[in-house]
C-alpha cells in the first residue's frame, strides 16, 4: 500500500512541476526586472540584462518538469535565488500596485523550486528568513541529497501507461453503450425511422463549412482615434450574423524597444488586406454553434446573449472556427488592427488617463468589485472601428510564442511552440498590461474567466 501511494506521489509531482515551470516563468522575469530597477549599482545587473532572454527561453521550451537546459550552471542558479530572496519582501510590498496577492505567491513557490532544483530533493517550502549561517547548513544538506530522476522512474512511467490504458477503455466501453441507447431510442420513437449514424461515420460533416463567400456589404463608415482617421468597408458574416471590418493593407513597426523583453526586437511587417470582427465573440453566438456553455457554474462569471464567451481554450477556438469557415487572427494582425494606424502606447495615445473610455480593465473593473468581463461594444473603439481590442478579456491569436526576429516580414504566422499567444490584456490587468505591443502566452488548454477571442477570415472570402 505504502509503495502505491509513493509512486501516486511522484507521478503527481512530476507532472505539477511540468505545469509550474511554464507558470513561474513570467514571475520570475518580474522579480528579476524589478530587482534590476532597485539595484542600478549592483555588479550583476548588466549580466543579468544581457541573460533575461536566455532564460526565458530554456524555461519556456522545458518539457520535463523542472530539469532545467544543462548550459544552467548552479552558480546561475544560486544568483537567482538570490535575487528572489532581495526581490520579494519589495514585490510583497507593493503588490497592491504592481503584483495581486496571487502572483506574489507563486515567487515564493519559485524560490522553492530553485532549491529543489540545487538539492535534488523536493522542498515544500522555501526558507525565509534565513541567516547566512542557516543559508550554510541547508547547502551542506542539500548537496547530499541525490536526484530523484522521476523521468526514468519505471513505476512512474507504469502508473502513467495504465491510467492512460484504463482511460482508452473506458472511453470506448462508455461510446459503445451510448451508441447502442441512441439506436434504441430512435426505435422506440419510430420503428420504421432509419437509425442515424454516429457522425463519425457519416460520409458528409453535419455542419457545412464556409470556404469561400459568405460576408455581405453593410456600409462605408468613418472612425478617428489617436489623431489618425480611416474610412473602412464594414461587413456581415452571414452565417454567424457578427459584423466584421475590412482593414487595409499596410506596413506597421511590430513590437516595442520600450516595453518588455518578448516585444523586442522592433522589426518591420507588412500584412496583406483581411476580416477583423468588430467584437468579441458572444456568448449567444458561441452557444448557436458548439451548443455549449463552458463559463457556466464558474466564478468571476455573468451570463448573457452580448457578454463574451469565456473559459474557451485555444483549441476550443479552433473548433469554433473550422464550424463557421472563419479563423483566429494571427499576432501581427491583431496587433496591426489594434494599432489602426497609430504607434502610441495606446491606440488612442500615450497617456492612461483616458484609458478608462476605451477598455475595461483593473481601475474600471476589478479594482471596484467588478470581478467579470463586459458585455461587448460598450467603450470607445479604434480608428479601425474595433471595440474592446484593449481589456474585456484576453484574445487567442493563431500563433504559438516564439521570440522575434528582427527581419522584415510579410503576414508572418508563427507555428513552433508549445504555448500560444493572447493578448489585449482584460478586465483583471493593469493598464501597462493593456498596452498594444504586450504578449502573454499559455497553454493551448488554458481557460479562465478572462480569456476570450475575436474571429478574422482572408479577404479571399468575399
Amino acid at each position: 500500500m505504502s509503495s502505491s501511494l509513493y509512486i501516486t506521489y511522484k507521478a503527481v509531482g512530476f507532472w505539477a512541476r511540468k505545469v509550474w515551470a511554464i507558470v513561474f516563468l513570467e514571475h520570475l522575469v518580474y522579480v528579476v526586472e524589478d530587482w534590476v530597477k532597485q539595484h542600478e549599482d549592483d555588479q550583476n545587473v548588466a549580466w543579468l540584462k544581457d541573460c533575461l532572454d536566455t532564460w526565458e527561453s530554456d524555461l519556456y521550451y522545458i518539457d520535463d518538469g523542472f530539469h532545467l537546459d544543462e548550459d544552467w550552471s548552479e552558480k546561475e542558479l544560486e544568483i537567482i535565488l538570490s535575487l528572489i530572496d532581495k526581490s520579494y519582501p519589495l514585490l510583497k510590498k507593493g503588490s497592491s500596485e504592481e503584483m495581486g496577492e496571487w502572483e506574489v505567491e507563486p515567487v515564493i513557490e519559485l524560490t522553492c523550486a530553485i532549491q529543489s532544483l540545487l538539492s535534488g530533493t523536493y522542498l515544500e517550502s522555501p526558507r525565509e528568513g534565513w541567516t547566512k549561517e542557516k543559508e550554510a547548513q541547508h547547502s551542506a544538506f542539500i548537496k547530499s541529497q541525490s536526484r530523484i530522476n522521476l523521468k526514468n522512474d519505471p513505476g512512474v512511467r507504469f502508473l502513467i501507461f495504465s491510467l492512460l490504458l484504463i482511460g482508452t477503455c473506458g472511453f470506448y466501453l462508455y461510446y459503445l453503450v451510448y451508441k447502442s441507447l441512441r439506436e434504441n431510442l430512435v426505435k422506440e420513437q419510430d420503428p420504421k425511422q432509419e437509425v442515424i449514424q454516429d457522425s463519425s461515420e457519416q460520409k458528409t460533416p453535419s455542419i457545412e463549412i464556409i470556404s469561400q463567400g459568405g460576408f455581405q456589404f453593410l456600409r462605408n463608415a468613418t472612425y478617428s482615434c489617436g489623431g489618425v482617421t480611416n474610412t473602412i468597408e464594414e461587413y456581415q458574416h452571414e452565417q454567424t450574423g457578427m459584423e466584421f471590418a475590412m482593414i487595409p493593407a499596410g506596413r506597421f513597426m511590430m513590437g516595442s524597444e520600450e516595453g518588455r523583453h518578448n516585444e523586442k526586437p522592433v522589426h518591420e511587417v507588412e500584412i496583406t488586406p483581411f476580416f477583423m470582427a468588430k467584437y468579441e465573440v458572444t456568448q449567444a453566438i458561441w452557444q448557436k454553434f458548439m451548443e455549449t456553455a463552458p463559463w457556466q457554474g464558474w466564478i468571476n462569471i455573468k451570463e448573457g446573449n452580448n457578454y463574451p464567451a469565456t473559459y474557451v481554450n485555444w483549441n476550443n477556438c479552433q473548433e469554433f472556427c473550422q464550424k463557421t469557415g472563419l479563423s483566429l487572427p494571427s499576432e501581427s494582425q491583431w496587433e496591426y488592427a489594434c494599432r489602426a494606424g497609430t504607434s502610441s502606447k495606446y491606440y488612442f495615445g500615450d497617456s492612461e488617463s483616458s484609458l478608462e473610455d476605451y477598455a475595461w480593465y483593473d481601475k474600471n473593473a476589478s479594482n471596484i468589485g467588478e470581478t467579470f468581463s463586459h458585455e461587448v461594444g460598450e467603450k470607445k473603439t479604434n480608428a479601425f472601428g474595433l471595440h474592446d481590442m484593449l481589456g474585456n478579456v484576453w484574445e487567442w491569436s493563431e500563433d504559438k510564442y516564439e521570440k522575434y526576429n528582427a527581419r522584415t516580414e510579410t503576414d508572418p504566422i508563427r507555428t513552433t511552440g508549445s504555448l500560444c499567444v493572447l493578448r489585449g490584456g482584460s478586465w483583471f490587468d493593469s493598464a501597462d498590461v493593456l498596452r498594444a505591443t504586450c504578449r502573454f502566452s499559455y497553454l493551448s488548454g488554458h481557460c479562465s474567466a478572462n480569456v476570450g477571442f475575436r474571429l478574422s477570415a482572408s479577404k479571399n472570402a468575399l
